[in-house]
């Protein structure tokens, strides 16, 4: 069994970086999302993954089936129908999304995940008040320091080096139990 709690749906690009060799520091963040996730993925994914690795990689449409029935061992599989096109539709009309993007947030809607790892839609998005959107190819570097204060008794601050000019970063300061919620939702371990 895997280790999270979280019900975690991944878009094409977690699982293409998976097989892809050319950013190897993508590649890790994707193979260790998958094997420490409870995830889904739907038949669209699928479909991209085939159309990117056959046309990008050169995948033969052979190795392209490899990789397909690897992905539904490693995930749970979620196929589209009717309701999931028709949710797409209303989650288009909504948040302004792409279609093919809605169709990705309503199989996540759908199967109940409360994160959807996506390098491609909004980063920190919450849709319904209940998936959020999380880009976790973003934050390659960051450090955690805890310090106490006598006002606050834990204060965390983040500094995230992402969305800042060079030179520079951004520091939040939070609870313990935000950073807990923040590290477990935003911010992709790199050990």
């Amino acid at each position: 069994m895997k280790p999270t709690k979280d019900k975690v749906f991944f878009d094409s690009n977690v699982l293409i970086y998976s097989y892809s060799n050319s950013e190897p520091e993508k590649q890790a963040i994707a193979r260790k999302l998958i094997t420490e996730n409870n995830s889904t993925i739907s038949t669209q994914v699928l479909q991209e993954l085939v159309n990117t690795v056959t046309k990008k990689f050169k995948f033969s449409y052979p190795g392209a089936a490899v990789l397909v029935k690897e992905c539904c061992q490693n995930n749970n599989l979620h196929i589209n129908t009717e309701d999931t096109v028709l949710l797409a539709c209303d989650i288009a009309q909504q948040y302004h999304f792409s279609f093919f993007d809605s169709i990705i947030v309503s199989a996540a809607l759908e199967t109940g995940c409360n994160i959807l790892y996506s390098e491609d839609m909004n980063h920190g998005q919450k849709i319904e008040n209940c998936l959020i959107i999380i880009n976790p190819f973003l934050y390659k570097n960051y450090s955690f320091t805890i310090f106490r204060t006598t006002r606050t008794p834990v204060l965390a601050s983040v500094i995230c080096p992402i969305y800042t000019p060079p030179g520079r970063s951004l520091i939040l300061t939070c609870s313990l139990s935000e950073l807990r919620t923040v590290a477990k939702t935003s911010l992709p371990s790199t050990s």
